[in-house]
């Protein structure tokens, strides 16, 4: 979850392989697959009745997909329909049951980047233990592939952002924070690391292994043993996939926009403190450009952090 041209779908082919060599029930079940179009060739990786779901949790909540409330980034919250409709329950209990049939025991993944809006809706239905991904992306790239206006997506990436890390809290999700950079480039300026399959540039390869001792210690069942294999990016990640990037890109980031840009880079947007009661963050992250103080220092930040050089880190920890 999270915002979209961040990698969502790359992230998910990737979970998906880790899981059972990408093998399309684990990510879609039976449903039909949300086409692929120009905008993602190689397809979303998204269950088609999953997206028209969450689209229509939001439309039934009086809202729409890229407009938050008034006042949301002073104060961002999961989102929770106490009253969702039974045909939401319904459909929403059904398509977890169509994913746990087509596994067949194994763990899946399910992707929709409105799932940091909607999630809360979805988890009273899911039986084993929850992981949560949020993959993301510099802000000025994610506005530049976008038709809106550039200072519109800056907001839109900052608020989804936002959302998905308050859900995620709200719902005690472990989390991992995925750097889309870190894919695509590999930081080449990092040391190679050796694995199977050949050399990879040391922080993509170090972005898998994270990935899977994440899923690992969020209790996620049936994956590989020792050191993941580098087949999955080999197949999964080519160099033309990354459009819009930042050197071409000439925008003034808003202040807030820009703090939470270095909150998830850094990792400490995974340490904002969640007030249980209130439902939303103890202080507004970056209101004003300003990190919220009771976030721990740098070096403190995460169980696991490995630095990406220039705009990119791999974060994550359990939000609870």
């Amino acid at each position: 979850m999270g915002m979209s041209r961040s990698g969502s779908s790359l992230t998910t082919s990737i979970v998906a392989s880790v899981l059972g060599n990408g093998r399309p029930e684990l990510w879609r079940g039976g449903g039909a697959e949300y086409p692929a179009d120009g905008a993602n060739q190689r397809g979303y990786y998204e269950r088609s009745d999953v997206v028209a779901l969450n689209y229509e949790a939001i439309r039934r909540a009086g809202e729409r997909w890229y407009i938050f409330p008034h006042g949301f980034a002073e104060s961002p919250r999961a989102v929770s329909w106490k009253n969702a409709s039974p045909y939401f329950r319904g459909r929403a209990a059904s398509i977890v049951a169509d994913m746990d049939k087509h596994a067949r025991g194994a763990a899946w993944v399910l992707k929709d980047v409105r799932f940091a809006r909607t999630l809360p809706l979805w988890s009273p239905h899911f039986s084993g233990p929850l992981a949560c991904i949020v993959p993301f992306r510099h802000p000025s790239e994610v506005a530049a592939s976008s038709r809106m206006s550039m200072t519109d997506r800056l907001f839109l990436w900052q608020n989804y952002l936002l959302a998905a890390l308050a859900t995620a809290h709200s719902l005690r999700c472990p989390t991992m924070l995925v750097a889309y950079d870190r894919w695509v480039l590999g930081n080449a300026t990092a040391a190679t690391t050796k694995a199977a399959g050949g050399a990879w540039p040391g922080a993509r390869y170090q972005q898998l292994v994270d990935l899977v001792e994440f899923l690992r210690c969020a209790g996620i069942s049936g994956l590989p043993e020792g050191p993941p294999p580098s087949e999955a990016l080999q197949r999964l990640i080519l160099p033309s996939m990354y459009h819009h990037r930042l050197q071409a890109i000439h925008t003034k980031l808003p202040a807030s926009v820009e703090c939470l840009w270095e909150e998830l880079r850094s990792g400490r947007a995974l340490r904002w403190t969640w007030d249980e009661r209130a439902g939303t963050f103890a202080e507004p992250p970056c209101v004003g450009g300003r990190p919220p103080s009771s976030v721990a220092p740098a070096r403190d930040v995460a169980k696991h952090h490995h630095d990406g050089g220039a705009g990119g880190s791999g974060a994550w920890e359990k939000t609870h």
